[in-house]
């Protein structure tokens, strides 16, 4: 099947480099023009120029920190003043940590977590729904977490940021049944980006160690990943779990129910260890 997001204004979160900039090549692949969003303005820039130059789409680049609501508001504003709508909204923007028990993590973390993986979301959900018109083929896409289905040890205040996106995710699934807009959640396990290089508990020598173990542990690559999940979106799945390690953690908790903690634990517990 031929797919296409011809003349489409797809707007991506965290688009800047990793699984964002890799969904935002492939939309720009599929002909959709591309409004890219990151805190990292150089880089989002580069992307920019690279999608612009290999497919010839359209571009607009904000560079802004996606948990701020005023930031947010002032965004969509200046979208509708220069009638730009927006077809699919693709919240990718997320942060997380190096593996910690609960009591080892400060509440400036817990904080700082919700506020990128959840409010993020939430803002950009809250004031670009408005420029979304509730037709086929247009929709949000939530990219939360193995962390958003399974609580996982060592990342108390990463698996709470996705389970609540993927509350959102599902109110609005709810909200939404039966309409045209669609909705897609996705639950990947661990992608090869530079998650764990910018891991929010971490020094920088800390971090290039644990970016440098976790390349070896994570399954998918952005590549993969953005694959499947435009194939989702295009097919009007309301869900996506990606990933063997992913697939594997939810047999055991199907299959060996309480029995599983103690297991996982252990693997988790280890891991964790060679941070």
């Amino acid at each position: 099947m031929k797919f296409s997001l011809n003349n489409k204004n797809i707007l991506v979160t965290g688009a800047a480099s990793g699984l964002g900039a890799t969904l935002a090549k492939k939309a720009a692949s599929y002909g959709g023009n591309l409004i890219l969003i990151d805190i990292n303005g150089q880089l989002l820039k580069e992307i920019s120029e690279e999608v612009h130059s290999q497919y010839g789409v359209n571009t607009l680049i904000k560079v802004m920190d996606v948990s701020d609501s005023n930031a947010w508001d002032d965004f969509s504003k200046e979208l509708r003043e220069k009638f730009f709508s927006v077809d699919v909204l693709v919240n990718n923007a997320g942060i997380a940590l190096a593996p910690k028990r609960f009591q080892e993590i400060n509440f400036d973390q817990f904080d700082r977590m919700l506020e990128i993986n959840l409010n993020g979301a939430l803002y950009a959900i809250r004031y670009i729904l408005p420029l979304i018109e509730n037709k086929t083929g247009n929709g949000i896409i939530n990219i939360s977490s193995l962390g958003g289905l399974v609580g996982l040890y060592g990342y108390s205040p990463y698996s709470i940021s996705k389970f609540a996106l993927r509350g959102l995710g599902e109110a609005l699934q709810m909200e939404y049944a039966g309409e045209p807009m669609h909705h897609l959640m996705v639950y990947p396990g661990g992608i090869k980006t530079n998650i764990m290089k910018n891991a929010i508990n971490l020094e920088k020598e800390q971090s290039e160690t644990a970016h440098s173990k976790f390349q070896k542990t994570a399954l998918l690559t952005p590549e993969i990943a953005a694959d499947k999940i435009w194939n989702a979106f295009f097919k009007k799945r309301n869900r996506l779990v990606m990933g063997l390690e992913a697939r594997v953690i939810l047999s055991l908790y199907r299959i060996l129910g309480k029995r599983s903690l103690k297991l996982l634990k252990t693997v988790f517990a280890y891991q964790s260890k060679q941070e």
